[in-house]
């Protein structure tokens, strides 16, 4: 597989790059995986978008903060209507041990007939499902998703 240039993002210090594993292909290993479990599906649920989504996540989390020396601060995951297509997004939010802020984010476009029909017809009606990501060690990420689109 040819290697891509990956765009790094790191907030804080510009001391902070260069530090730890690529950020961009951490996220992007982690919805290339996802990704490849909802297209070896027909049809996919969102509860059965969360329920994965939250797992991977949540792994990485606490990977992140054993081998980076992080502490993860929160995030959100997103399911948004796009057209045609339904977009995932997630940004993840660490301090380091300095104290400076480090953001992580990533997204990928689903076409909108991989979901079933009730979960289609949800997403078409509320246009954007926001889930909070909280620390794995606090309780259950994705407990339930808030509508943040315009009435």
């Amino acid at each position: 597989m040819p290697e891509e240039n990956n765009k790094r993002e790191h907030y804080g210090s510009r001391g902070d790059e260069g530090k730890g594993a690529d950020v961009f292909q951490d996220l992007k290993n982690i919805f290339g995986s996802f990704l490849g479990h909802l297209l070896k599906e027909p049809q996919i649920s969102l509860a059965q978008i969360e329920k994965r989504y939250s797992c991977l996540i949540d792994e990485h989390i606490l990977e992140k903060e054993r081998s980076e020396n992080l502490k993860f601060a929160g995030g959100t995951f997103k399911i948004k209507l796009n057209g045609r297509q339904y977009t995932l997004s997630m940004e993840l939010y660490y301090k380091t041990a300095e104290g400076k802020w480090r953001k992580e984010s990533n997204s990928a476009d689903r076409p909108l007939e991989s979901l079933t029909d009730e979960s289609r017809a949800l997403l078409e009606q509320n246009k954007e499902l926001t889930y909070p990501i909280r620390h794995p060690e606090s309780g259950a990420n994705t407990e339930s998703g808030k509508n943040d689109a315009a009435s």
